[in-house]
């Protein structure tokens, strides 16, 4: 695999994005949330092709061996809490776009899928995740890390659930490729989404590429345990359930598992 160099498209240079190179490092977003503390007013990606203290959500550790991409982008925004949550979702689709672009992949392509909601699947193994870390910051208003971490050339082993990794899946493209690629359609799906006025275009692609829509799923919410099919996402990307009974409910935050009872699955924590 050739060892392009690390740097933005002509559209994310265009739209104003700047790039800085940290490799090793600790975690590109602490990195990209400092440079928030010092300042920078963001559209600014900080990228490593190790990162030796990556977070997963609720502070779990997340691997990106050497030759892996761990990239981050820092934006601020005004929007409400509610609608900031959803930069994930933007996050997942410019990675799924980027991925299908033809820079990666040259021949046939792995079918990527978006699992609620935060994870990109190839294939049914988690190739990506993607972590939101927020800052206010005086004066300057919320400051976003959008971090995503991606596997290139090895995927993380011993965790319970199946992982890959663009390689293993036929892929020639290396992180400066996949970079590059990421880099333009972040650009284009961030202004898509425009402060979240444009949310429910992006939320539409994420549900063309939804992992397991219309089948089962359960949850466990504040301990009591919820299943059903994962009938849809709602406006602001709550994954909503329809259990035997016909009663709805929209889950936010808690335990979820997809798949039929008995079979592996892999578990998410919001």
């Amino acid at each position: 695999m050739a060892n392009t160099p690390l740097r933005l498209g002509n559209h994310a240079t265009s739209a104003g994005y700047r790039l800085e190179v940290n490799s090793p490092t600790n975690s590109t977003n602490t990195d990209v949330l400092a440079r928030a503390q010092e300042g920078d007013r963001g559209h600014l990606w900080c990228v490593a092709t190790e990162q030796t203290s990556g977070r997963g959500r609720h502070g779990r550790a997340w691997q990106t061996g050497p030759g892996n991409l761990a990239a981050s982008v820092l934006v601020f925004t005004k929007a409400t809490a509610d609608r900031l949550a959803t930069l994930g979702f933007v996050a997942g689709v410019a990675l799924v776009r980027a991925l299908q672009s033809g820079r990666v992949f040259g021949g046939r392509q792995p079918e990527f899928t978006l699992k609620w909601p935060n994870d990109v699947l190839a294939n049914g193994a988690k190739l990506a995740g993607i972590l939101l870390e927020t800052r206010q910051v005086a004066d300057s208003g919320q400051a976003v890390a959008v971090g995503l971490g991606v596997n290139i050339v090895s995927a993380p082993e011993g965790v319970p659930y199946p992982t890959t990794a663009t390689a293993l899946l036929g892929g020639t493209g290396d992180a400066g490729v996949v970079l590059t690629a990421l880099g333009d359609e972040w650009a284009r799906q961030y202004a898509r989404w425009d402060e979240g006025r444009g949310l429910e275009n992006v939320l539409a692609d994420w549900r063309s590429l939804a992992h397991g829509m219309g089948g089962p799923v359960g949850a466990q919410v504040k301990g009591q345990p919820v299943s059903g099919i994962f009938e849809d996402i709602d406006v602001t990307g709550r994954l909503l359930i329809r259990d035997g009974f016909g009663k709805q409910t929209a889950i936010g935050a808690g335990e979820v598992f997809f798949g039929t009872p008995g079979q592996p699955v892999h578990m998410e924590v919001q």
